[in-house]
Order: structure tokens, then C-alpha cells, then sequence
């Protein structure tokens, strides 16, 4: 319509307007074919503009104001040069469990209690093994003063005690471990189906000018890869931190009570261990982040070059797609 308008002859009559043009603008309109397209300049609002390069589906307007012009698009929204900007916010264990029921909670709180409970029996492993070490050495004295053909009902008894202790600590921790590593994975693997059912809705409630700006293949990336790494992260990586941390806590307190000098001389080195903890995980989450914006690119390109396979075989562009 556009086109028929701007090469429709202009009206012979000075007092007849154009029906297309409101008459509240007033304007003089003039036509002056130029070699990269067709001119208009409207003279009222002290303004004019330019329509260039109309042909096909690439229509630009060029606005000049005070004789310079600036192209811009005038059909699209105008788009970042480098696409959209892909902006990670972090978030909090709570939030990630935002979709949870009260069973769930149930298992995340058997979870939390089976590793609380496992790096207790860390602390109790230790002082079993103390006390295998203080009778092989008693064992050993005596046997040097030979005095332990005498005591070796004694020293057998002592032995036997600690082995019984090991075992049944081990029968604990194994199925304390398995309560909550099962536990833990069933909650996450509900979590995630979740997660990727809402993701998957509101990908589907989107606009269509919201899909011109992310790619399918990213998309489809950001539901497999990086709901994996959501998964990885709650799953076994958070009992183990939890493990660790209730063993830390349960051996200071341990030794404080068996030696309190050595202890403290240990946590003396507890801001350094915990400055290089931090750091680690500081710049791991950032290189998580450039991973994940990495694998996400990655996967747009490869949806892209498999859906229109056809046409880069017929430009012979296998090469290119490869490298790209």
C-alpha cells in the first residue's frame, strides 16, 4: 500500500488532498525519483523523511531532522547488534525448592538429618581408630618388655572391642548414607520435572516477537543442560557439604575435649582454608556461567544448521557451520 502510495501521481488540483494523509498535518508533499529509491519530504512539522531501499521485505525510513538522516527500521522493533543479553541471577537453596509439597520437605528433612547424623560417625570413626592405635602400642611396649604373653587375653579383648565398634559404625553409615542420598535424589529429580514443566509452559506462553530474540536450540539447551547442573548441585554436592560441615563442626568440638592445644593450633589455619574455599567457588560459579552462555550459543548454531540442512548443503557451507 505503501508503494502505491509514494508512485501514485500527485493531484493536479492545489486544494485537493490526499485522502491517505490526515489534514490536520497540512504538508506538501514532493516526489523526487533518486537512484537508491524514492523521497518524501513533508515541510510542516519542520521535519522530513525519507523512505530507501524499498524493495521486498527490506523496508528502511531514514528521518532527517535539521538535513542529516539516521536510518532506522520501521516495520521491527530494532534489535542489539549481539542479540539479547543473557542475565544469571542467583539463587537461594529455598527458592530452588519453590515448587516443593510436604513430602518433599519430609525427605529433605530425613536427608538433612542422615548427613548430620554421617559426619557424626566421621568423628566417631576417628576416635575408634585412636583407640586400635593406643592398644597396638600398648601391644607393642609390651611386647618389647616381654610382658604381653601375660596380658594377651587383655590386649585380644581391647582389639576385638574396637573391631566390633568399626563394624556396626559401618553397618550405621551405610545405611544412614543410603537414606539420604535416596531421599535426596528422589526430591531432586521432583524438583527438576517441575522445574522443566513450568519452564516448559512459560516458554509456551511467550509472544512471538519474545522467540525473535532467543534462539530454539538455546532454549532447549537451558531445559536440558542447565536444569542438570541445578540437579547436580542439590543431589550428592549438597549432602557432602553437609557432611563435611557437621564433621567439622563435631571433630572441633572432639578434640577440643582430647587435646585442646593441638586444636587450636589446627584453627589457626581456619581463615586461610576458608579464604580459598570462598575464592573457589567464587570463581567457579563464574566460569559456570560463561559454560553454560557457551553451550547455549552452541546449541542455537547446531539447531539452526540441522533444521536448514538443506540449504547448507545446497551453498556448500558444511565447513563453515563446522567452524562457526
Amino acid at each position: 500500500m505503501t508503494k502505491d502510495r509514494l508512485t501514485s501521481p500527485l493531484p493536479t488540483n492545489e486544494g485537493q488532498s490526499d485522502p491517505l494523509i490526515s489534514p490536520q498535518e497540512k504538508c506538501n508533499i514532493n516526489f523526487n525519483s533518486q537512484k537508491n529509491g524514492v523521497h518524501m519530504s513533508i515541510e510542516n512539522p519542520e521535519e522530513a523523511f525519507s523512505l530507501e531501499e524499498i524493495s521486498g521485505s527490506s523496508r528502511k525510513m531514514g528521518a532527517r531532522k535539521d538535513g542529516k538522516s539516521k536510518k532506522m527500521c520501521c516495520f521491527n522493533p530494532k534489535e542489539p547488534k549481539d542479540g539479547v543479553k543473557n542475565e544469571y541471577q542467583t539463587a537461594s537453596f529455598r527458592e530452588m525448592l519453590r515448587y516443593a509439597e510436604p513430602r518433599d520437605w519430609w525427605m529433605l528433612s530425613a536427608a538433612l538429618t542422615g548427613s548430620i547424623l554421617t559426619g557424626l560417625s566421621y568423628s566417631l570413626h576417628c576416635y575408634t581408630e585412636g583407640g586400635i592405635s593406643d592398644a597396638l602400642m600398648e601391644g607393642q611396649f609390651q611386647y618389647h618388655n616381654g610382658t604381653l604373653a601375660e596380658n594377651m587375653d587383655k590386649f585380644s579383648g581391647k582389639i576385638t572391642v574396637y573391631l566390633w565398634r568399626f563394624f556396626f559404625l559401618g553397618c550405621a553409615e551405610f545405611m544412614i548414607v543410603m537414606l539420604a542420598m535416596g531421599c535426596m535424589y528422589t526430591l531432586c529429580e521432583r524438583q527438576t520435572y517441575l522445574i522443566k514443566m513450568k519452564l516448559f509452559e512459560t516458554i509456551l506462553n511467550q509472544d512471538m516477537s519474545w522467540f525473535d530474540h532467543n534462539e530454539v536450540g538455546a532454549l532447549t539447551q537451558k531445559m536440558t543442560d542447565g536444569i542438570e547442573k541445578i540437579k547436580s548441585g542439590m543431589c550428592d554436592k549438597f549432602i557432602i557439604m553437609l557432611q563435611a560441615i557437621s564433621s567439622l563442626a563435631i571433630g572441633v568440638f572432639v578434640g577440643l575435649y582430647m587435646s585442646w592445644q593441638l586444636t587450636l593450633i589446627m584453627l589457626a589455619m581456619t581463615p586461610l582454608i576458608t579464604f580459598s574455599i570462598v575464592y573457589s567457588a567464587h570463581r567457579l560459579s563464574k566460569s559456570v556461567r560463561r559454560e553454560m552462555d557457551a553451550y547455549a550459543n552452541a546449541g542455537g548454531v547446531a539447531e539452526e544448521v540441522i533444521s536448514g540442512i538443506r540449504t547448507v548443503t545446497s551453498f556448500n557451507a558444511q565447513e563453515f557451520e563446522a567452524k562457526r
